[in-house]
């Protein structure tokens, strides 16, 4: 742009170069200060009469728009460096602060979220990790909103179905009222009601770790379809896993070849209601079948009485059914 200055005031452009050149003058606002700065120029040199100042003043002028050039070079230099320095702040800034949150979030004291799920209902919930919990009738789940950096602790009263989201360097344990559960990523069912005196663990998939909570050497390695039975600080392990119990998650409670005195037992837990066999003889019978948690202990009660014969009465007042 320099030289269609200089090619502009030696007089050296056409007509219509010289109208396309002024119009870009009027466009270009540097163009137009270095066209006011050369004009300016030569205005000066006009008041000198020797000879070859002319050329001089030219020569002047390129090493003056030289010297414009190498500052505006070193001016967007150090914008250049400026922005870097920022970016670079922003980054260290960014990650130092991400730092301080995680850390400062490691310190605090961990709040639990409670989900309770009241008679005759189910529920499921997906932790932050990924994991599945599936939550039967009459259970409490005690979960973070989010999990520390060392593990991933809940805590379970009631019976509850966990698929869990594999961390190897997180272990996820499940807590309940005597045994803490330890594992990596795997399926299991962990039953453990307040109104029974035993904690049922089955486990489906992967390999899970079962210890007493006052007494850590006492524990147990479970492996696929085993069934941990403890009572009285004794733990049982046997093979006797029957999916069909685990049908509770899709609302289905399944019996197989089971006593009416089980069943009874399993519907009061379900929905928070006192059953009473007045007549021990039936409490022998036997029953297989699927009910809907939805049909309600009555209707199951009905559904079974039609294979033996009993009579249900319920009093709505207190609660309590009375078989006989």
């Amino acid at each position: 742009m320099d030289d269609q200055l200089i090619k502009y005031f030696d007089g050296k452009m056409n007509e219509d170069e010289r109208l396309d050149f002024l119009h870009k003058v009027e466009t270009d606002e540097s163009l137009k200060k270095s066209f006011i700065e050369y004009r300016n120029l030569l205005g000066l040199f006009s008041l000198i009469d020797h000879s070859g100042d002319e050329e001089e003043g030219l020569e002047d002028y390129r090493l003056f728009t030289g010297k414009n050039v190498d500052k505006q070079r070193r001016i967007r230099l150090l914008r250049i460096v400026k922005y870097a320095a920022m970016a670079i702040f922003l980054i260290v800034s960014s990650w130092m602060a991400s730092y301080f949150f995680n850390t400062q979030l490691q310190e605090i004291e961990i709040e639990y979220n409670t989900l309770h799920v009241p008679a005759g209902q189910r529920a499921s919930v997906t932790l932050s990790d990924g994991t599945q919990v599936w939550l039967n009738a009459k259970s409490t789940l005690s979960y973070p909103a989010y999990f520390g950096k060392d593990e991933r602790l809940v805590k379970i009263r009631g019976e509850a179905f966990f698929n869990v989201a594999k961390d190897r360097d997180k272990p996820f344990i499940v807590s309940t009222s005597k045994l803490d559960i330890k594992v990596l990523g795997t399926i299991f069912n962990v039953k453990d009601y307040t109104e029974t005196d035993s904690i049922n663990i089955s486990l489906l998939e992967g390999a899970v770790e079962v210890y007493n909570q006052t007494n850590t050497s006492k524990k147990a390695i479970m492996k696929p379809n085993e069934c941990l039975n403890y009572k009285d600080g004794i733990m049982t392990i046997t093979q006797e896993i029957n999916e069909n119990e685990f049908l509770w998650k899709e609302g289905i409670y399944t019996f197989e070849r089971e006593r009416l005195e089980n069943i009874v037992k399993k519907l009061e837990l379900y929905y928070d209601t006192k059953i009473i066999i007045k007549n021990p003889y039936i409490a022998k019978y036997e029953y297989t079948g699927k009910f809907r948690q939805r049909d309600g202990v009555m209707e199951i009660l009905k559904v079974i009485q039609q294979i033996h014969k009993f009579k249900v009465a319920k009093d709505e007042a207190s609660n309590i059914i009375v078989l006989e």
